[in-house]
């Protein structure tokens, strides 16, 4: 579910405390979970460990009542985003001009997330949701249960800069957001005829295109497509060739593509028309695309459009209406508790 997309890292934090703290397990493969994380986390930690090694930006971002909202609250968000662009797309992206617009805009969405989250978690206090600190000490007691002692919860805490006293807040505001959500989308449903609806407005995507089984071939040049189609001719299986030859991952699988629709976005145009033009079981001479010559084989040729029965996504799409009916649900009561508390952001 998404309810959550738009608020701070706070929450994020509490998805940490809760699960990753809780992975640390009583054997040294879950200590070494919690010492090196995954890649992301470990970036996260990293990016952590930056922040704190600099002094906080205390300039006051915003008020929401008389609670302030800080600078670094942002700046920690930014780092950590920041940090994954740049192992998805290299440094140079930083310095793109639409680059540095998506940031601004995300700073922005951080801005209103962190104000979200507070205004959010002060409504819970207010309708009686705030988790008491009796139900916090029982859920770091169920945490401390995964670790062989209490030097071994602390390591925990220090591989993810964390300190008690903070794990503790995180848990009781993230508990307390989430009563405050269930009890807002509790009442929350979807209408049986929305669904169908829904499915009928967008049939295009329930229906899938002419296309065929797809297998390939591919090698690096028109000699060697030859001379697999040679092979190929005198008697050798598919494959077998494309096991011995074949250049990329599905050469374990035979060559197989899987169904492809002939007008399938993704695929290279040169390969899509080279595998039209086959009949059923036949198996194409060289065809040169972008990434090198192929030799083709397709299967189950199918020439009409296959609609997906409504009753096969159904479920799925009442998922899909319900989440957004309880996003828009939750939005609109963030925005009327604003008319009640003084939401300030500062210039």
């Amino acid at each position: 579910m998404k309810l959550f997309k738009y608020l701070g890292l706070g929450l994020v934090t509490v998805v940490l405390s809760l699960g990753l703290i809780g992975c640390g397990a009583k054997t040294d493969e879950g200590a070494k979970v919690v010492e090196e994380g995954t890649a992301v986390e470990a970036s996260a930690s990293e990016t952590s460990e930056a922040n704190e090694s600099k002094e906080k930006d205390m300039t006051v971002v915003a008020k929401v009542g008389d609670t302030e909202l800080y600078q670094h609250q942002i700046d920690s968000q930014m780092d950590y985003f920041k940090n994954m662009i740049t192992m998805q797309y290299g440094e140079d992206f930083l310095k793109d001009d639409s680059a540095k617009a998506i940031l601004e805009q995300q700073k922005a969405s951080f801005l209103k997330g962190i104000i979200d989250e507070e205004v959010l978690y002060q409504l819970s206090v207010k309708s009686g949701f705030e988790t008491a600190d009796e139900d916090v000490e029982t859920e770091i007691a169920k945490i401390k249960e995964n670790y062989e002692n209490d030097e071994k919860f602390e390591e925990a805490l220090k591989a993810n800069n964390l300190d008690l006293e903070t794990l503790k807040s995180n848990i009781k505001r993230g508990l307390s957001l989430n009563k405050v959500v269930n009890d807002i989308v509790k009442d929350v449903t979807v209408d049986a005829n929305e669904v169908k609806a829904y499915y009928d407005d967008n049939i295009k995507s329930y229906t899938e295109g002419p296309g065929a089984e797809m297998y390939h071939i591919l090698v690096a040049t028109e000699e060697e497509a030859k001379k697999v189609k040679e092979e190929y001719d005198n008697g050798a299986k598919f494959e077998d060739l494309a096991a011995k030859y074949g250049t990329d991952g599905t050469k374990d699988v035979g060559g197989s593509l899987g169904f492809v629709t002939y007008d399938y976005a993704n695929f290279d145009k040169d390969f899509l028309a080279g595998a039209k033009t086959l009949k059923e079981g036949e198996v194409s001479d060289p065809v040169k695309t972008q990434f090198g010559f192929h030799i083709i084989k397709v299967t189950d040729i199918r020439n009409e459009d296959k609609v997906t029965p409504f009753e096969d996504v159904k479920a799925t799409i009442e998922s899909q209406l319900l989440s957004i009916a309880k996003e828009s649900k939750l939005n609109g009561e963030i925005e009327k508790f604003k008319e009640d508390v003084k939401v300030e952001i500062m210039n």
